[in-house]
């Protein structure tokens, strides 16, 4: 029987992983890219997830450091030229890689960053999928507002799950 303590530390993260996998599995967004997948968009897709996970902005505010990475750049780059699944495959491949490589976090933290990443894609994807079509220009203002909707989902959506794995 696992210990109080280790169930403290698993239940939130197992809660997230439950919620994300239902997302992905129940209710996956469709695809905004035109046509079929490109291997060459999507190792560069790659690349630029581990590039922007590996080498984060750094800001101090009040003697704390903030971290920004341009992750949410890369999501939606992905989404427009490969579609969701390429683009959640190359966000958790390059999370991967950068979370256990360059930042070494602990299991638990790893298997959250790792949730809070495919929910950051499907939160995109979603809100993407249902305010813009693939034949879109993005000659339209209304377009463009639709893309900075999304980039807002998906930073709420990584704000929830900290927030929910937090507890």
């Amino acid at each position: 029987m696992p210990s109080q303590s280790t169930l403290n530390r698993w239940a939130p993260p197992a809660v997230v992983v439950s919620l994300a996998t239902a997302l992905w599995v129940f209710l996956t967004p469709q695809s905004v890219a035109p046509g079929l997948l490109r291997v060459e968009v999507a190792l560069l897709l790659l690349v630029g997830v581990v590039v922007a996970s590996w080498w984060p902005l750094t800001f101090e505010y009040r003697g704390e450091p903030l971290h920004l990475t341009l992750s949410g750049v890369a999501v939606l780059v992905g989404l427009f030229f490969v579609g969701p699944l390429a683009t959640l495959s190359a966000h958790l491949v390059g999370g991967v890689f950068a979370l256990a490589i360059r930042w070494r976090n602990p299991p638990s933290k790893f298997v959250v960053n790792l949730t809070a990443t495919a929910m950051e894609v499907w939160a995109a994807a979603a809100v993407l999928a249902a305010f813009v079509t693939p034949a879109s220009t993005m000659a339209r203002p209304v377009d463009w507002l639709w893309v900075g909707s999304a980039a807002l989902a998906a930073e709420l959506a990584t704000t929830a799950i900290v927030l929910i794995a937090m507890r």
